[in-house]
C-alpha cells in the first residue's frame, strides 16, 4: 500500500513525530509512508538536523524543549548527533576570526598564514576534520542499519499483503457460495407448490427505542428464503445498495444496484436473503442510495430479531 502526503505537512508532521505527539493512528500512517516513499528518510533525517540545531541555539520553547529531552533523545544515534553538533558549535565559539585594523602595514597574507599565527585554530581545524570523517563513517554505519529495517520491513509487509489476500480470497468464495444457496433457494421456491418457503417481512426504519421493540422475524423449519421490503420515507435515489450485518458489525449480505418498488401509496426496496444465512439474534440493515454514477449515500438503518 503506496501512502502520500502533503509536501505541505512534511516538515510540521515530521516534527510532531520526532517530539512524540502524534496519535497513534496518526503515527501508523507516517510510517506507512516513511517505508513508502523514496525520499522519505532524508527528509526525517532532515527534520533531526532541523531540532538538533534549534536545541542547540536555544530556540526550542519550553513544551519543545521536554519532549526533546525526555522523547527525541530516546534513540542513542540522536544523542551521538546533538553531542556531535554541540563539540562543533564550541570549537567554532572558541576560533572566532581576529579583525586586523587596515591602517597596519602588513605581508601577503596566505592560507598556511592561518595556522603561523593562529596555532589553535589549526589544532581546531584538525579536530573538525576528524570529527567530520567519524561522522561520516556513523553515517555509513547509520544508513546501513536504516537500509536493513527497510528490507525487513518490505519483507513483512509482503507477507501482510500475501495474507490480507488470501482472506480476501476467502471472502469471496465465501459470497460465491451465499450467491448459490440464495439462486438454489428461489429455484427451489419456483419448483416448489408450498408458499411458505418464501417468508415476507416489511420493516420500518430506526423506530425502536428498547429491545423490546425490535421487530421479529420467526424462521420455519421449512423457511427457505426471507424476502425483506425496507419502507422508504421518500424516494429520491435511482438505485439502492444495502448491507446486513449482525450484532457484531460484521457484514453478512451485500445486495447494490436495487431498484425502488412501489406498493399502492409506499415506495420500498425489495431484497431476499437465504434463511440459512441468519441465525437466532439481532440484524441491522444499512441503506444507500445512488443517483447517476455518484457514490453511494447513507440513508437510514433498520433493525430486526431473528428466531426460530
Amino acid at each position: 500500500m503506496v501512502v502520500t502526503m502533503d509536501p505541505r505537512d512534511q516538515e510540521e508532521t515530521l516534527r510532531k513525530y520526532l517530539l512524540g505527539e502524534l496519535s497513534d493512528k496518526e503515527q501508523e500512517t507516517l510510517e506507512l509512508w516513511l517505508m513508502s516513499e523514496t525520499e522519505a528518510y532524508d527528509l526525517l533525517s532532515a527534520a533531526e538536523d532541523d531540532l538538533i540545531d534549534e536545541s542547540i541555539a536555544g530556540k526550542l520553547n519550553r513544551h519543545e524543549l521536554e519532549r526533546f529531552n525526555n522523547h527525541f533523545l530516546t534513540a542513542p544515534e540522536r544523542k551521538r548527533k546533538l553531542q556531535f553538533g554541540q563539540r562543533f558549535r564550541r570549537l567554532v565559539d572558541a576560533n572566532q576570526p581576529v579583525i586586523v585594523s587596515e591602517r597596519v602595514a602588513k605581508p601577503a597574507f596566505t592560507f598556511w598564514d592561518i595556522f603561523r599565527y593562529r596555532p589553535s585554530f589549526g589544532y581546531a581545524a584538525v579536530g573538525v576534520l576528524v570529527l567530520l570523517v567519524g561522522g561520516g563513517l556513523w553515517a555509513g554505519l547509520t544508513l546501513q542499519e536504516m537500509q536493513r529495517r527497510i528490507d525487513a520491513a518490505t519483507t513483512q509487509l509482503a507477507s501482510e499483503r500475501e495474507s490480507f489476500q488470501k482472506r480476501l480470497d476467502d471472502s469471496q468464495a465465501k459470497l460465491q457460495s451465499d450467491f448459490l444457496a440464495l439462486d438454489q433457494a428461489v429455484a427451489n421456491l419456483k419448483s416448489s407448490a408450498a408458499p411458505e418457503g418464501l417468508l415476507a417481512f416489511a420493516l420500518m426504519p430506526g423506530l425502536t427505542r428498547s429491545p423490546a421493540d425490535v421487530q421479529k422475524i420467526s424462521l420455519t423449519p421449512k423457511s427457505q428464503l426471507v424476502e425483506l421490503s425496507l419502507t422508504l420515507l421518500d424516494d429520491d435515489y435511482d438505485s439502492y445498495r444495502v448491507v446486513l450485518m449482525d450484532d457484531a458489525g460484521l457484514e453478512l449480505l451485500t445486495r447494490d444496484h436495487l431498484p425502488p418498488k412501489k406498493t399502492g401509496e409506499i415506495n420500498t426496496v425489495v431484497f431476499a436473503v437465504p434463511s440459512v444465512r441468519l441465525s437466532p439474534g439481532d440484524y441491522i440493515i444499512r441503506l444507500s442510495g445512488r443517483s447517476n454514477s455518484n457514490p453511494p449515500e447513507n440513508i437510514r438503518s433498520y433493525s430486526f430479531r431473528a428466531t426460530r
